[in-house]
């Protein structure tokens, strides 16, 4: 009898040495993540590589999507049979309040454990409790702020993989976060290099938070604010991201994120020109549909644009924090953008806007404002007061601008020193002491003479600290306020350019050329400044003469539609060209009482000739009709 075949590697299994494949299960939630995706458009193979799932699988799935339809619509109804308990309504406050300052030392790249974290929601809570009535707190559990509940609150507030990473419980968390970001600025060295970028080719963007209308606190405008009752504008932050490149060369636009869409001062401003990019939210915070948009819409553009200028290949290398904002398909927006990201928890260190372009952008806008403060105060035009009152968001975004534009391009190629060193080609730091110093000398030229350099630094440092449990509710009420408050005085004020605001303003230039040239002692100088000043004011020019011609056709039309009525009623004789012309005049006149009215009146505004109704005769320089 013949012996037996020995058993075969391939009937008894693999062979020895070869790892049994492991068998990956696939839940329900992700399957009909597949099926979504692919019939959004997503093609199944990039839907693969995403989930690590293979090709195959994900070809099973998509065949068999109809099964799997059917039994999410069966768990779907079972859930919704479900009996859930309705959450207090304090618990929903203090999330929402302790979201808003979890977001706000975020913006700072503060890091924060989960001891500090569940000792600022009992601290809430309990401030919570203590404004309900007595009868109805002594109901309320006490809150713990355990675990359980934290990681709950993370879900529902999408604290998800990136902010939990910065959320450190223990030293073996920050020596890891250390140790990696004493790598990171080699690890980025060698992207750079295998990548073929040039230190122009690699930018870095950060957030950061900016109370708009904020005084130092031993200021009587500060003071006078703070007793007052009901809102307080000088609480009121909106949230501003910059970015530049590592030579420092290249700015970004800056995005703005107000609580308000159309604020008041917005009144028929066209957004797209502000030196800033507006985008608008509840909490004045930079979400991810915010991003992407301005990511789409502006940084895009903008970089290739300087591409194009420098002669360079469209690639980029962008160095971003991980912040749920910043979590979006760069790839899909644009392929030619590489983004990396900082080491969590260590952001702070090696974050190049946090090595001094931050605080010297905040001391520049701080600048900006006491010389605003300055200019119209000195000949007693405004008080202080005037002046502070009217200051609107509006003018704090041309301020946010003239402050981005001041900072240096050494200080944005010194702030990369310690992400990547190699492209450091001055180096440069903000010396704060002699910023405090310089802008303790404007407050005291601003009439606040009793501020000093320390009053100075806590104004700087107050955009950054952390929200008290007072400021937090101010935000949380502010939050939930209509965008637009009813104000009759207000709403009715309205910015037009019209052609007596535009007469006006070339009567003051006129003015200014006319008294240089009177006062001047050097005449090349002062031809030099009336050219210039002409120039500057030709696009006004231009607008003038447009209105003036359109304005002047449609009163035409009118007094032909007039002259021809007349003549079919056979009421009165025609009128002659000059009966016509009379006419024409008398509307143009008319016309502009009427603009200087609805501008709300123009005190110096004075009549002229027939034909140039507003224009003094010996002003050449204005256009005529």
């Amino acid at each position: 009898m013949p012996a037996k075949r020995p058993v075969t590697a391939t009937a008894a299994g693999p062979p020895s040495g070869t790892a049994k494949r492991v068998r990956k299960s696939v839940t329900l939630a992700t399957k009909m993540d597949i099926v979504n995706a692919v019939e959004s458009g997503e093609r199944p193979v990039n839907v693969s590589r995403r989930l690590g799932l293979p090709a195959s699988t994900v070809r099973t799935i998509i065949g068999k999507k109809d099964i799997f339809k059917k039994m999410a619509a069966i768990l779907a109804k079972n859930e919704e049979m479900k009996i859930t308990r309705k959450r207090p309504d304090i618990m929903e406050r203090m999330e929402r309040r302790l979201s808003a300052w979890l977001q706000d030392l975020y913006l700072d790249n503060t890091p924060v454990s989960l001891c500090l974290i569940q000792v600022k929601a009992r601290s809430i809570y309990d401030d919570l409790k203590r404004q309900m009535p007595p009868e109805e707190a002594a109901k309320l559990p006490e809150f713990k702020a355990a675990r359980g509940w934290f990681h709950r609150f993370q879900q529902r507030h999408t604290y998800k993989n990136v902010q939990v990473s910065r959320i450190s419980d223990g030293a073996d968390t920050e020596a890891a976060d250390m140790e990696a970001a004493g790598h990171f600025p080699e690890d980025l060295a060698t992207l750079i290099n295998e990548g073929g970028y040039s230190p122009k080719q690699v930018f870095n963007m950060d957030e950061f938070g900016l109370f708009w209308k904020k005084m130092p606190t031993r200021t009587y405008i500060s003071v006078k604010e703070e007793g007052a009752p009901g809102f307080k504008t000088e609480k009121e932050r909106v949230t501003i991201l910059i970015g530049a490149n590592a030579t420092g060369d290249r700015k970004l636009k800056p995005l703005l994120v107000h609580r308000s869409e159309n604020p008041r001062a917005m009144n028929n401003i066209v957004k797209s020109r502000l030196p800033a990019v507006w985008k608008s939210n509840r909490k004045a915070s930079i979400t991810r549909h915010t991003f992407r948009e301005y990511f789409v819409d502006h940084v895009i553009p903008e970089l290739r644009e300087y591409c194009l200028q420098e002669n360079m290949a469209f690639k980029i290398l962008l160095v971003l924090n991980n912040s749920p904002a910043h979590d979006v398909d760069f790839e899909a927006l644009c392929p030619e953008i590489q983004v990396v990201f900082f080491p969590p928890g260590m952001t702070s260190v090696l974050q190049p806007m946090d090595q001094g372009v931050i605080a010297g952008f905040k001391a520049n806008y701080h600048k900006e404002i006491l010389k605003g403060l300055i200019d119209a105060t000195v000949d007693r035009e405004k008080t202080i007061e005037e002046y502070w009152g009217d200051f609107s968001v509006l003018d704090a975004v041309y301020s946010i601008g003239r402050a981005w534009q001041a900072v240096t391009q050494h200080l944005l190629n010194g702030a990369w020193r310690a992400a990547y060193p190699k492209a450091v080609f001055k180096f440069e730091v903000l010396d704060e002491s002699e910023s405090r110093r310089e802008l303790a000398m404007l407050a005291k030229e601003a009439g606040f003479n009793h501020i000093d350099e320390e009053g100075i630094r806590e104004l700087i440092e107050s955009h950054s600290a952390p929200l008290s449990n007072e400021e937090l509710e101010e935000m949380d009420r502010l939050s939930f306020q209509e965008e637009n408050v009813d104000d009759d005085e207000e709403a009715k004020k309205e910015t037009k350019f019209s052609i007596p605001v535009l007469r006006k303003l070339f009567e003051y230039i006129n003015a200014a050329e006319e008294l240089v040239m009177q006062h001047d002692p050097l005449c090349d100088r002062a031809m030099t400044f009336g050219s210039t000043i002409r120039e500057a004011a030709n696009c006004y020019r231009v607008l003038l003469d447009t209105k003036l011609k359109r304005s002047k056709h449609v009163m035409m039309n009118v007094c032909l539609k007039n002259e021809k009525e007349d003549e079919l009623s056979m009421e009165m004789p025609n009128p002659g060209p000059s009966s016509l012309q009379e006419s024409l005049i008398k509307v143009l006149q008319v016309k502009t009482e009427e603009d200087v009215a609805a501008e709300g009146g123009l005190e110096s505004f004075s009549r002229g000739d027939d034909e140039n109704p507003a224009i003094p005769a010996h002003l050449s320089f204005i256009p005529s009709i």
